[in-house]
């Protein structure tokens, strides 16, 4: 990404007087290191030239360890590349089929040693610290970047049939994952090609109002945390705070004492140190106990009653949100009284929960009655203060889930991105990977078959993934291979559009994004459908919508209709216009035209540029900075796809219950160098905390933007001052505002 113009930039006298500065007579090798880089990553602010700089200087570090000191790079990659592996399994860190199923040779000869160049320094840093495989008596590091993508390739393929098919998609997946295509979750990074490959990402588990059972969800949440995955738990099960618990003449202490053994839990196994523990509980919010869930993350009280690291999500109905909006009446209840609550959702929860009432009025249930917004308002204001509770949505999870026939959803996994359903001895996990956006940018125009083409390949990674696990428990190895759920999703939205100059908030861009949405959606279950073909149709597949040939783009109106309530005391204009769209029988993508505007986006969406600027030099700096963005524009020959005749394929079969999905990418986001999942920047200049330490990460799209223009050296102190934020500088183009607004300031 750098030229020789950059590099001329750079000042190396004052870099070396500042390495000067803390020499001193015996100095070891390791602390000039350290001067070294921190020389480079005070100034990558200025420039990100000098992260690059840094990055190469990490690099030497890990060569020096992995390669012994002894090959330049390109030499040592290939030539050593099978010593890696051997030693590697001699120490018991890697699994020995390695080193029998595959030609090494062939494998080592597909290395490509300057791919190393496409991490950033905080991608790097994060691979070095947490991915890349040590010696764990010295803390050496025996494994570098390209023989780690090697190996988690490597480590998925070991499931293909034949040696041919083997090695020809470790290659494959090495490829893909070494140009930064598509990187699978953390889990999978951590532990493909080892001798325990737990590569799952999240599961969901029971949590049953019984104390066996509920102690038997702790050994569960324990020994998935130990293998690096996050677990999601539903609460709303367990019986309120004094419910009576007439085997014992006693009362129940609630679900508070019983969710802190699940916070001490998931702290004391911190994953190997390379990742925390990590579970999050959910809780309908017409449980009684629910105003003491809420404060649990509060960081002042009773810490018998806080959580650490367990995090809270309120698992919201329409019911709910309804009665909030009309400020109507809503009523607590204890689930021992109300069993039925639990498994409800849509319509059916409103009739169960409308018997409660009645019971709860006619005295027989206990019951407390509050206004709904007065939940709404503290959990709202608890999510400000502390980040949590998180909010997920329980009837249009359940209205559109494909597998409805296998049981409700009572929860979502940790990052609330997967419909899971489990049961004490059937627990599903997902098995994630996301597609990196700004890797199918080509002359400023998006690649379209390059796309569809690593979908592809990545859908029968994550398959692969099922496969090749490791279970830690024998229930979510049942539970997984009933479903084979995947969700592959994407990162790097945010740094696409802003290389694409597109406004976040421009209809082009939300065009383009519902285009890669819908690519995504058609190649993955297409793929899934030829999957079935080869190796099977996934065993919970009759009584799914897929085997009636029902698609997820299907399922809206489906969602439409359970939420029309328009003879219900709470309903609204919102539900008046669903139900009548339903009446109607207007189909999805009308729908979606009509209330977002597609069909009145313009061929050509970039704004005028040059009234806006002070001068015509900078008109033209960023007319060159687009790349004749204006004459190949990635939306004008958008792909189009015959979703009818996809429906009568699903119904014949289909490999995966679920394959797509949105995750956080939090971490892979770092890997990758790019903006995480859809989401824009929250500023333009901030500090990153994780596990590996506090980095610096700056936005290089919009640095190079206004170098382009000439303004960065003049106006990087104000973008500081404005802590990442550019609106209020008056000497920006609004042109660049509109394309680096952040989180805060984008119109929703």
């Amino acid at each position: 990404d750098w030229t020789m113009e950059d590099l001329n930039e750079i000042n190396i006298d004052e870099i070396m007087e500042d390495i000067e500065i803390n020499l001193f007579d015996g100095i070891e090798t390791a602390a000039i290191f350290q001067h070294i880089l921190h020389s480079l990553l005070t100034r990558a602010i200025d420039d990100p030239i000098y992260n690059a700089m840094a990055r190469n200087v990490l690099l030497q570090r890990i060569y020096k360890q992995a390669f012994g000191g002894v090959y330049s790079p390109k030499k040592a990659y290939k030539e050593l590349f099978i010593d890696y592996i051997d030693n590697a399994v001699e120490l018991g860190l890697l699994d020995e089929k390695l080193l029998a199923y595959y030609d090494l040779e062939m494998l080592a000869l597909e290395l490509v040693p300057k791919r190393d160049q496409l991490l950033k320094f905080n991608g790097l840093y994060n691979l070095m610290d947490r991915y890349l495989i040590k010696d764990l008596d010295t803390g050496n590091i025996l494994e570098a970047p390209q023989w780690f993508w090697m190996r988690v390739a490597m480590g998925v393929a070991l499931v293909e049939k034949t040696p041919e098919d083997r090695n020809h998609w470790a290659i494959e997946f090495y490829h893909m994952m070494s140009s930064m295509e598509f990187i699978p979750s953390t889990p999978t990074l951590f532990n493909s090609g080892t001798r325990f490959p737990q590569l799952s990402s999240c599961f969901v588990v029971d949590f049953e109002d019984d104390l066996s059972k509920i102690f038997e969800t702790v050994k569960q949440v324990g020994m998935l945390n130990k293998h690096a995955g996050g677990v999601g738990l539903p609460a709303t099960k367990l019986r309120a705070k004094d419910s009576i618990i007439r085997s014992i003449q006693g009362k129940s202490s609630g679900i508070i004492p019983f969710l802190k053994i699940i916070d001490e839990t998931i702290t004391a196994v911190s994953q190997g140190g390379r990742r925390r523990g990590s579970a999050l509980a959910s809780l309908e919010p017409w449980h009684l106990d629910v105003f003491d869930f809420i404060r649990t993350k509060r960081k002042w009280g009773d810490d018998s009653q806080r959580f650490k690291n367990l995090k809270i999500a309120l698992f919201l109905n329409d019911e709910f949100m309804r009665r909030v909006e009309e400020n109507g009446d809503w009523y607590l209840f204890d689930p021992a009284d109300c069993p039925k609550l639990v498994s409800a959702y849509g319509k059916k929860f409103s009739r169960e929960y409308s018997k409660c009432i009645r019971k709860a009025l006619s005295g027989k249930i206990r019951h407390k009655k509050i206004k709904a917004v007065e939940l709404f308002k503290e959990a709202i204001e608890n999510t400000i203060q502390t980040g949590e509770p998180w909010y997920t949505f329980k009837d249009p999870i359940n209205i559109r889930h494909p597998n409805k026939h296998t049981g409700t959803i009572l929860t979502t996994n940790l990052c609330t991105e997967q419909l899971l359903v489990s049961t004490y001895d059937s627990i599903e996990s997902c098995n994630l990977g996301s597609l990196v956006l700004p890797k199918f940018l080509s002359n400023n125009t998006f690649d379209w078959e390059k796309f569809k083409a690593v979908i592809r390949k990545a859908i029968r990674f994550l398959d692969n993934v099922i496969d090749a696990n490791y279970y830690a428990l024998p229930a979510v190895e049942k539970g997984t291979k009933q479903s084979r759920k995947i969700g592959l999703g994407f990162m790097g939205y945010q740094d696409m559009i802003e290389k694409l100059k597109l406004p976040v908030d421009s209809k082009t861009a939300f065009q383009l994004l519902d285009k890669i949405g819908e690519t995504m959606s058609y190649v993955a279950i297409e793929t899934s459908v030829e999957l079935a073909k080869e190796r099977g149709t996934y065993p919970n597949f009759e009584g799914s919508d897929w085997s009636k040939g029902i698609l997820p783009i299907d399922t809206l109106e489906g969602l439409f209709r359970e939420r029309s309530f328009t003879n219900d005391k709470y309903a609204t204009p919102y539900n008046d216009m669903i139900q009548n769209y339903v009446d109607e029988n207007i189909d999805y993508k009308k729908l979606v035209d009509k209330y977002v505007g597609l069909n009145d986006i313009p061929e050509d969406d970039t704004r005028a540029i040059s009234s806006h600027f002070e001068s015509k030099e900078q008109t033209n700096a960023l007319q060159s900075s687009q790349n004749g963005h204006k004459s190949a524009t990635p939306w004008h020959t958008l792909p189009t796809f015959n979703w009818e005749e996809l429906r009568e394929k699903v119904k014949q079969g289909i490999r995966n219950a679920c394959q797509t999905t949105l995750a956080p990418t939090a971490t892979i986001s770092i890997i990758a160098g790019t903006s995480q999942s859809f989401e824009p920047y929250y500023a333009l200049v901030y500090s990153r905390t994780n596990i590996a330490g506090r980095f610096l990460e700056v936005n290089e799209n919009f640095i190079r933007d206004m170098k382009r223009l000439g303004l960065w050296d003049k106006l990087r102190e104000d973008v500081l001052l404005q802590q990442g934020s550019i609106q209020d500088i008056k000497e920006i183009p609004k042109e660049i505002k509109d394309i680096y607004k952040t989180a805060y300031e984008i119109d929703t």
